[in-house]
């Protein structure tokens, strides 16, 4: 049996907890400074011819602990230390915390801080060993930031200034977001008139997995597939909730044939002219424009001059009266496709036409004295009750 005088306590004859017995081998697990003093080990040896033999031959002596330094905290893996904006609020706990170096235990006094990027969505919890980041703003919040926690340990004179540096990598999911492309079917119009295509907003994995709106609106543009470049014949209009359409439309008979087209959708807060790495989507489709039909009745006619005429009983002569014709709207044969395909190839409208006159009172011709020969009107008043004026009404036939 293995007993202990120690100096402090010379009366005591009992191993403390600290010591352990095993056998013959003495295992010391002092983890206090009250506990580093000298010892004095009285070993009882049992025999069993001479009973208990007692002697006092070992000496342990326990020291003080003295503290080498200050261990940090494990520093967070690339997973631990990402955040995707919009994905709401994540924690970064670091541990373990700072320790003495050997864990000597002692009281100290300890200050820690962060140096974080003044832009960086990162706050210090009231717990400083965990980070927090929460943000909606993926223009403003997108960077790799580096962070700094310091501790500053102080025991009796000592100081110790430990820190660690690593990097929080937050990300903003709608630069690599992937756009679902439109599906479209080809579209016919005919030259001068309309034709329509609907479609729904189109949606991308970031608005899938964060919410709809996260990367703000679409922009919708339909592009020449050769060159790329906006075309005019074809453009999207926003009916809104979501709702969109294609109005294809043209008056030049240059825009005739097939075309290739391309509906580009990309964000309108990531443009390609700032980064050509944002995302974006192409639907290619065919819009056939076909030659309007000839359409005659779209010429406008000229009114002439009004005209008037004074006369008296029995004039011999009688007077007469020549009435001009409406004449063609020479602006009005090239207004509109339907009207430029009639003189296409050498084609025309026919132009000739004829005219009946009347009294706009009665909507006939008082044959007693007047008559109508072509576009000329006799008039030839023999009584006294044909004086009076007459508004006379042309009606022309084209």
């Amino acid at each position: 049996m293995v007993e202990y005088v120690s100096g402090v306590d010379p009366a005591s004859l009992v191993l403390p907890a600290y010591l352990v017995r095993s056998g013959d081998t003495l295992t010391v697990n002092a983890n206090d400074n009250n506990q580093a003093k000298n010892y004095v080990l009285q070993v009882t040896h049992s025999t069993p011819a001479n009973g208990n033999i007692e002697f006092k031959t070992l000496t342990l002596a326990i020291g003080w602990c003295i503290i080498t330094g200050i261990s940090t905290p494990t520093l967070p893996t690339t997973a631990q230390a990402s955040y995707i904006i919009f994905s709401g609020t994540k924690t970064l706990t670091l541990t373990p915390a700072f320790l003495q170096v050997p864990a000597c235990g002692y009281a100290v006094t300890e200050t820690i801080t962060w140096t974080i990027p003044t832009a960086a969505p990162i706050t210090v919890t009231s717990d400083k060993y965990v980070l927090s980041m929460v943000s909606t703003n993926g223009l403003a919040h997108h960077a790799v930031n580096k962070v700094i926690m310091k501790n500053k340990v102080q025991y009796d004179a000592q100081i110790w200034e430990p820190s660690i540096e690593f990097d929080i990598n937050i990300t903003d999911p709608c630069r690599t977001s992937t756009i679902t492309a439109i599906t479209l079917t080809p579209m016919t119009v005919v030259l001068g008139n309309e034709a329509f295509q609907s479609f729904t907003e189109a949606v991308d994995s970031a608005g899938t997995s964060y919410g709809a709106t996260v990367c703000g609106a679409r922009l919708y543009k339909i592009l020449e597939y050769s060159t790329q470049k906006e075309t005019t014949v074809a453009t999207v209009q926003n009916l809104g909730s979501g709702n969109y359409k294609i109005r294809a439309y043209s008056t030049s008979e240059s825009d005739e044939g097939t075309k290739n087209l391309v509906l580009h959708v990309s964000f309108v807060n990531y443009p390609l002219t700032t980064s050509t790495t944002y995302p974006f989507a192409k639907t290619d489709f065919t819009l056939q424009i076909s030659q309007a039909t000839c359409d005659c009745k779209l010429i406008t006619w000229d009114n002439p001059a009004k005209l008037s005429l004074s006369t008296g009983l029995m004039k011999s002569p009688p007077d007469t009266l020549t009435f001009l014709k409406a004449t063609a709207n020479e602006a009005s044969k090239s207004a509109s496709p339907a009207i430029r395909a009639c003189y296409r190839n050498g084609g025309s409208c026919p132009l000739y036409s004829t005219i009946t006159i009347v009294d706009d009172a009665t909507g006939t011709l008082d044959a007693a004295f007047m008559t109508v020969v072509g576009n000329t009107l006799t008039v030839a008043p023999t009584k006294s009750s044909q004086i009076k004026t007459f508004n006379m009404r042309v009606t022309q036939t084209t």
